[in-house]
C-alpha cells in the first residue's frame, strides 16, 4: 500500500523511526507531500477541478485553475514511492483521479512493471472532459496502465469516445492500442 498518511515531519524522531518500522513491517509506504503541494494536488486540482468535471458539473469548475503543477508533483511524488518499492513481478493498482498521471510517469521509469488504474468517479463524456486545459496530458497519463477500469460500460465508452476525439487513437470500447502496446478497457 502506498498512501499519504500525514505530515511525518512534524513527529518526533524516535516516534517517526517507531511508526516507519512499523509501517515498514506491513509493507505501508508513506507518500510525503509538503502543505503547499497537498493542498494545490488534493484540495485545489482534484477536488475543484476534477472531481465536479467528471461528474457533468463545468459549471462548478473554478475560473482560474492554479493547482496543475502542484497536481503533477503530487503525481511525480506517489509514482516516486511506487518505483522505490515495487517489485518487478508485482501488479500495481493505481486508484482513483487523484493519481491519473501516474501510469505514465512508472511507465516511462519501468517499461516492465504491469500496471491496472481503476476509476472511482464516472467518466464523463467527451465534450465535457474536452472543457479541461490538461485534458491531452490526463489522458496520456492513464494509458500508461495496461488496464483501466471503470464502474460502468457507459464511462467506459465516455473514456474510449475521449480518445478519439482528443487524441485521434483508435480505440474500440474494450482495448486501444498505443505505441505498441495495447490497453485493455475494463
Amino acid at each position: 500500500w502506498i498512501g499519504w498518511v500525514g505530515n511525518l515531519e512534524a513527529l518526533p524522531p524516535e516516534t517517526r523511526e517507531r511508526l516507519q518500522q512499523e509501517l515498514d513491517a506491513h509493507r505501508l509506504s508513506p507518500v510525503s507531500l509538503d502543505h503547499p503541494t497537498l493542498a494545490g494536488f488534493y484540495a485545489g486540482y482534484s477536488n475543484r477541478v476534477l472531481w465536479p468535471l467528471f461528474h457533468s458539473m463545468p459549471g462548478r469548475l473554478p475560473l482560474r485553475i492554479d493547482s496543475w503543477d502542484a497536481y503533477q508533483r503530487g503525481n511525480e511524488a506517489f509514482a516516486a514511492t511506487a518505483l522505490h518499492v515495487a517489485r518487478e513481478d508485482e501488479l500495481l493498482w493505481v486508484h482513483d483521479y487523484q493519481l491519473m498521471l501516474v501510469p505514465r510517469l512508472v511507465r516511462n521509469a519501468r517499461p516492465e512493471v504491469r500496471i491496472a488504474y481503476f476509476l472511482h468517479i464516472p467518466f464523463p463524456s467527451a465534450d465535457v472532459f474536452r472543457l479541461i486545459p490538461q485534458r491531452e496530458r490526463l489522458l496520456e497519463g492513464l494509458l500508461g496502465a495496461d488496464q483501466i477500469a471503470f464502474h460502468t460500460a457507459d464511462y467506459r465508452a465516455n473514456f474510449a469516445h475521449a480518445l478519439r476525439s482528443l487524441l485521434d487513437l483508435d480505440a474500440e470500447d474494450d482495448v486501444v492500442r498505443v505505441r505498441g502496446r495495447t490497453v485493455h478497457l475494463e
